[in-house]
């Protein structure tokens, strides 16, 4: 198979693994929504689908449905460490590892750039640049101090996102990009359509399912072949 067939090949399975898992969270969506009767708990799925679809970069209210830039720089916010943990796992999978670590990176990155903070005196431009130099990017980007009591979550995000991407870091962005939004819109959906927020963790759960099944598509495969 030529690089550019299996680059196809690679875009149509991550799509089709992308609407299965939503075809599965709107299922889901469903059947936990809130109504006596079917036309109810249709009405609710609709709303929970337009806040996961849209809601992460449009207010949806009266006045009708507007774009707010603050909701795309959130998203941008929240794409930039799984970019890196995504990356990170694209490098263990390219040497035939699996390695659940890139989230403790993170946490490390985080803990040298406190510690370079305070206790490493240098000039005012030079010391963001040395602390930046795994991990810093999430302490200087979004926090202020070091307090964080439990794991965010972004070693297993790293781990669907470098699927997501083929394990090509190219991919990268974009498979992180999807995943922040994914993960904004579920978050939107249990604020204002009382929808569990965990439901990005199934649809998570069902992209890896599929793209870890060496036989999905295989047939598809064999015709680019």
């Amino acid at each position: 198979m030529t690089k550019k067939r299996e680059i196809i090949f690679s875009l149509v399975r991550g799509l089709v693994a992308i609407c299965i898992a939503l075809l599965v969270a709107m299922l889901l969506i469903f059947i936990s929504a809130e109504g006596a009767t079917f036309a109810a708990k249709l009405k609710a799925t609709g709303e929970a689908l337009r806040q996961l679809l849209l809601g992460p970069l449009f207010r949806m209210g009266k006045n009708g449905t507007v774009f707010e830039f603050k909701r795309l720089t959130d998203i941008l916010a929240s794409m930039i460490p799984i970019i890196f943990t995504g990356l990170a796992v694209c490098i263990m999978f390219s040497a035939n590892q699996f390695n659940l670590g890139a989230e403790g990176g993170i946490m490390l990155g985080a803990f040298t750039t406190a510690m370079i903070a305070i206790y490493v005196p240098m000039a005012a431009f030079i010391h963001p640049l040395v602390a930046v130099i795994g991990g810093g990017i999430e302490m200087l980007g979004r926090y202020k101090t070091f307090s964080w009591s439990s794991l965010p979550g972004y070693g297993w995000t790293g781990i669907t996102i470098a699927i997501l991407a083929g394990n090509n870091p190219c991919f990268v962005p974009l498979a992180a990009f999807f995943m922040a939004y994914l993960t904004k819109g579920c978050e939107l959906m249990a604020t204002y359509a009382n929808v569990p927020s965990q439901l990005i963790d199934i649809i998570q759960g069902v992209i890896f399912l599929f793209f870890a099944a060496e036989q999905f598509l295989s047939g598809y495969r064999q015709k680019l072949v």
